[in-house]
């Protein structure tokens, strides 16, 4: 009863997250954590503002240029996979922008280079 409770609180929470959010909100918000270095969560913020309005332009430009930063700083270190992932959550969002694709490429290039290598 009591995991019941709290999964539906947990539930119900993230629901209304997502569905109470204000795209201009989750600009600003994700904003302000990039310029404090918290990329990983100015991520989720622009993810979001995407998702509540997929023409916010500057939503779009955010989540290009951050998501290039955190797979290139993971390409850097040596996570490959978690670079592909990085871009590839981008992609999802933004299945047009030449700047993920172009990314997107270039890493699956390499990859492939290193498989075949």
């Amino acid at each position: 009863m009591l995991l019941e409770i709290t999964l539906l609180l947990a539930f119900g929470s993230a629901a209304q997250l997502v569905a109470g959010t204000d795209p201009q909100e989750n600009l600003a918000q994700a904003q302000r954590l990039q310029a404090q270095g918290s990329f990983e969560q100015a991520r989720d913020q622009y993810e979001a503002a995407l998702q509540a309005d997929p023409s916010n332009t500057d939503a779009k430009e955010g989540m290009s240029s951050l998501s290039e930063r955190l797979a290139l700083s993971d390409r850097a270190a040596g996570r490959m996979d978690d670079a592909l992932a990085d871009l590839m959550r981008a992609q999802k969002l933004e299945p047009d922008d030449v700047r993920v694709l172009y990314d997107l490429g270039i890493l699956e290039e390499e990859l492939l280079f290193f498989c075949f290598a």
